[in-house]
């Protein structure tokens, strides 16, 4: 994906995201790994701040960010006041930002960092990073709460055909945790070591791809099955 489209791509992703009613206030978040020659906005991101991991971090690479109380109204106008740059390098993490208004990442970032190195280990194809509130499929994670994954799984590609078209690692889980916290980190790395899509219980879901469109895509299709099964009362 070239830069232009990169950009463009957060843009469009964002004007719907908040269309669905799935990014109310600053909620929902994403991160892109950067190519080093292809990124010409690093000059903007010169406040430089540390930043703690509860995992070493070994892998030397840079993430285009969303900022944390970043909210997706806003990013539609403005990509670059609403993002920063986490930097891995040397095995210090730090993060560059354009001022200090906006001096934090995203509250998830240690979710989006241990998924981004397992994803330049294993799937460097994969640069995206998308997570978001769907309602339904937050509603879902309600209802069943108790199922396992694999009766989650069946019920949702029971749904619609579409699920085991678009989705099919099938869906990962992960139980309601605190957000922002190395522990919701840690349990969403091991999901999506099996997974390209993780519900947080409770919560939210993230989605990684080769770029923004698949991402949306796989989310958009899982919520429209845990619509299906709400609102159908297979159950």
């Amino acid at each position: 994906m070239n830069q232009i489209d990169f950009f463009l791509h957060i843009k469009e992703i964002a004007k719907i995201l908040v269309k669905k009613g799935w990014a109310e206030s600053n909620s929902g978040n994403f991160s892109y790994r950067l190519d080093k020659e292809s990124f010409d906005k690093r000059s903007i991101y010169n406040n430089k701040k540390s930043l703690e991991c509860s995992q070493e971090i070994t892998t030397e690479m840079e993430i285009f960010i969303s900022n944390r109380g970043a909210k997706f109204r806003e990013m539609r106008n403005d990509v670059f006041q609403n993002c920063g740059v986490i930097r891995s390098k040397n095995g210090e993490i730090n993060f560059y930002c354009s001022s200090e208004e906006y001096g934090f990442p995203s509250s998830e970032y240690l979710s989006h960092l241990y998924i981004q190195q397992h994803l330049m280990q294993n799937h460097p194809e994969y640069r995206v990073v998308l997570h978001t509130h769907p309602t339904f499929l937050i509603a879902f994670s309600h209802r069943f709460a108790h199922y396992s994954k694999e009766q989650l799984n069946y019920l949702l590609e029971n749904a619609m055909t579409e699920v085991k078209l678009h989705i099919p690692k099938q869906t990962g889980f992960v139980d309601s945790l605190q957000p922002g916290s190395s522990d919701l980190a840690e349990k969403s790395l091991i999901e999506f070591k099996q997974h390209d899509i993780t519900v947080w219980k409770r919560h939210g879901c993230t989605a990684v791809a080769n770029n923004f469109w698949q991402a949306f895509d796989m989310i958009d299709v899982l919520e429209k099955a845990a619509q299906i099964v709400l609102l159908s009362g297979v159950i």
